[in-house]
């Protein structure tokens, strides 16, 4: 999916600076930083609320969850559900509107990586590691 959202990105690119006259210098200058931009953060965009990597996780855990429920995953697969599940949690309800919201994301993405040994918690925008 970040190779589709890539490709989109670069058609969309293609076609508008394709649409531009040769006299357009300033514009296709504009084009230009704003591409670069977006492919400087593309990583973080990707995290945008049911961007790609959201729906991705979304949908592994929703392939895996029924046989994680009754015990058919293998022993690969139990722990690929479990970090998925971790990560998909860690988007789940989180807004991504402020600071503290990508501060829960990262502690999310933390909390997958250590295969839930560390336990985060929230009191009022201050976190808590256990």
């Amino acid at each position: 999916r970040d190779e589709q959202a890539r490709a989109s990105l670069e058609n969309a690119f293609s076609l508008t600076n394709s649409q531009l006259r040769p006299d357009q210098e300033r514009k296709q200058q504009l084009l230009r930083d704003a591409y670069q931009e977006i492919a400087t953060y593309w990583p973080v965009l990707m995290l945008f609320p049911n961007g790609p990597y959201e729906d991705v996780l979304r949908a592994l855990v929703e392939e895996l969850e029924t046989d994680a429920g009754a015990g058919r995953l293998s022993t690969d697969d139990a722990a690929l559900y479990d970090i998925a599940r971790t990560l998909f949690d860690a988007f789940k309800g989180n807004s991504r509107g402020r600071e503290v919201s990508w501060d829960r994301l990262k502690d999310g993405f933390q909390q997958a990586l250590h295969g839930g040994d560390t336990v985060v918690t929230f009191n009022r925008d201050k976190r808590t590691t256990h």
